[in-house]
C-alpha cells in the first residue's frame, strides 16, 4: 500500500536555542564552545540512534524514533523540517520504538522502523512515504549499497544482514533477496565504495568482518582490540577504518594491510558512535557517560627515521550525559545528540586540517 504523510514545516525561531556552555576558550583553548539546536517532542526526550548526513540534500538527517518523525536539518540556518508517519509502536519492555535508521540514494531516503518491523522508502522533495516493506528482524542499520544497487539493513537478533534488492522506478517497495551471516553481530556497517567492500562488527570476538558486497562473501576477519566493538567510521582514500570501543577505546585499522593496527587511543567510556570529517581527518568521538567529546587528528610523526601514523588530540567538547551519537557535515560542523532534552548539540571544528 503507498501511504503519503504530511510534510511539515517548523519555524526557525522557535526550534532553535543558542547557548555557550563549558570554560571559555580563554580560559581553556582546547575546549570548544557549543550551541544547542532544539527539535520538536511532545515529551521533551528523545531515542536518537543513527544519524546521517546528506551532502546531496545538504541536511542533517535525524531519525527521532518514539517521535514518529525523520527531521532534516538545515546546518546554515538551523532550520528544522519533519517527516511524519512513523508510527511508533511499544517494545516487549513497553518502550515505543519507531525510526531508528536511515540512508540514501537515488535521489530516495531509506528508513528502518524498530517498531512496524519495517524498511521505508520516502521521498524527501514531498515529504512523503512512498511504500514500506516488512523486514525479518529488529532492525538496527540501514545502509544504500550503490556498487548494487541493494538496501542492506542489520538484524543483531537473528545474527544476519537482510539484503533487498531495489527496483527500478521510484514507486516500487524494496524485495528480500537473501541474508548474509554474521554470527554474533553485525554491530555498526560502514560501506566502502571505492573498493566494493563492507564492514560490519562482531562485538563478542573482537572481530571486523570484511565483505565483498557483490558475492555477499565474508572475506576477512580483523582483529579489532576492542572488548566491545561498537561504531565504525572510514576514510576510504587512505585506507584507515576507525572502530570505537565501548570500554573507552579507539583503534585505528589499516585497510590496505590486511586489517593491521595502526594506533589507538583511549577516552572517556560508554562508547558507541564516531564520525570522520575526511577533507580534515579529524575523528569525532562523544562518550556519553563523561558527557564529553574529543576531537582527534590524523598525523603523522617522526622519530628520527621512523614515521609513525598517530591519533593526536585536539580538543573537547562538553556535550551532555547520555549523548552517545554523532555526526559530522561538510560545513566542518559536528552533531551530537543529547537524548535526556530531546535536542542536538552542535560544536564547530575551529581547528585546521592535519596536513596528513
Amino acid at each position: 500500500m503507498k501511504m503519503f504523510h504530511r510534510f511539515v514545516r517548523l519555524p526557525v525561531m522557535v526550534l532553535m536555542a543558542f547557548i555557550t556552555v563549558g570554560c571559555s576558550l580563554e580560559l581553556n583553548p582546547s575546549n570548544v564552545p557549543t550551541e544547542v539546536v532544539g527539535l520538536p517532542s511532545d515529551t521533551g526526550s528523545i531515542s536518537f540512534d543513527d544519524m546521517v548526513y546528506d551532502s546531496k540534500l545538504a541536511k542533517v538527517l535525524i531519525p527521532a524514533n518514539e517521535t514518529g518523525n525523520l527531521m532534516l536539518v538545515d546546518p546554515d540556518t538551523r532550520e528544522v523540517q519533519a517527516i511524519s508517519g512513523f508510527t511508533p509502536r511499544k517494545n516487549a519492555n513497553g518502550q515505543l520504538e519507531g525510526i531508528t535508521s536511515i540512508t540514501s540514494g537515488r535521489d530516495l531516503l531509506f528508513a528502518t522502523n524498530r517498531g512496524a518491523l519495517s524498511l521505508s522508502v520516502i521521498n524527501p522533495s514531498s515529504g512523503t512515504i512512498i511504500t514500506s516493506t516488512a523486514v525479518m528482524a529488529t532492525p538496527d542499520y540501514v545502509r544504500y549499497v550503490s556498487a548494487t544497487g541493494e538496501l542492506w539493513v542489520t538484524e543483531e537478533a537473528m545474527g544476519q544482514i537482510e539484503v533487498f534488492s531495489l527496483p527500478e522506478g521510484k514507486n516500487t517497495a524494496p524485495v528480500h533477496s537473501g541474508v548474509i551471516r554474521v554470527p554474533d553481530g553485525p554491530e555498526s556497517l560502514v560501506i566502502d565504495k571505492l573498493h566494493g567492500l563492507a564492514y560490519t562488527n562482531r562485538p563478542g570476538k573482537g572481530l571486523t568482518e570484511v565483505i565483498n558486497v557483490f558475492t555477499h562473501n565474508i572475506v576477512k576477519d580483523w582483529g579489532n582490540g576492542c572488548s566491545q566493538a561498537r561504531g565504525l567510521a572510514l576514510d576510504e582514500k587512505n585506507g584507515f577504518l576507525f572502530v570505537a570501543c565501548k570500554e573507552g577505546k579507539i583503534v585505528m585499522l589499516d585497510t590496505k594491510n590486511e586489517g593491521a593496527q595502526i594506533t589507538s587511543q583511549t577516552f572517556g567510556g560508554d562508547l558507541d558512535f564516531i564520525s570522520y570529517n575526511p577533507s580534515l581527518q579529524h575523528l569525532y568521538l562523544p562518550s556519553s557517560a563523561s558527557a564529553i567529546l574529543v576531537i582527534f587528528k590524523v598525523a603523522e610523526t617522526a622519530n628520527g627515521s621512523v614515521i609513525r601514523t598517530t591519533l593526536t588530540q585536539l580538543g573537547t567538547a562538553d556535550t551532555a550525559l547520555g549523548a552517545g551519537c554523532v555526526i559530522s557535515d561538510d560545513h566542518n560542523n559536528i552533531w551530537v545528540c543529547d537524548p535526556n532534552h530531546g535536542r542536538l548539540i552542535l560544536i564547530r571544528d575551529i581547528f585546521s586540517g592535519s596536513g596528513y
